[in-house]
């Protein structure tokens, strides 16, 4: 954490706090802040990374990567202009059981993602393949945040 630029840690720290949740829970209707809902709630939990994307990198799809109540996923990718699908990279979201793909986002720069899942859908990231060795820049890097409200 410590090698990430000052930027990448800022950014990360104002997702995580209380303004962002203040525009999230105006933008999705979700109770993410307090002061957007007439009950009494507590702010949201937030999970956050910063992830560094490279040839052959993955993250499985396994009975823990399906959480117990909706959730808000975050994602916002930075240094992969000129990504290409066939490179892989891209977060799929899919049904509990079910082995089609509901939903797929692509590495996209400067584009904050914002998915709201179940408890029956969770998410993979696929496999960045050897075919990313050909873009000018064969990783990236992303920021993704999951918001979990509170009653």
């Amino acid at each position: 954490m410590d090698e990430m630029p000052t930027i990448v840690k800022e950014c990360q720290a104002l997702f995580c706090s209380e303004p962002f949740l203040l525009i999230l829970s105006n933008i999705t209707g979700l109770r993410l802040h307090p002061a957007c809902s007439e009950e009494r709630i507590e702010m949201a939990e937030v999970n956050t990374s910063i992830r560094k994307w490279s040839p052959g990198s993955y993250t499985l799809l396994h009975d823990q990567s399906f959480f117990e109540f909706p959730t808000l996923n975050v994602g916002l990718c930075f240094n992969c202009s000129g990504w290409d699908i066939e490179h892989g990279g891209f977060t799929s979201y899919v049904a509990k059981d079910e082995y089609e793909e509901l939903l797929r986002v692509d590495p996209k720069q400067n584009t904050l993602a914002l998915v709201y899942i179940t408890e029956e859908t969770s998410n993979f990231v696929k496999y960045l393949n050897c075919r990313a060795t050909e873009c000018p820049n064969p990783g990236f890097q992303d920021i993704f945040l999951v918001y979990c409200e509170k009653e």
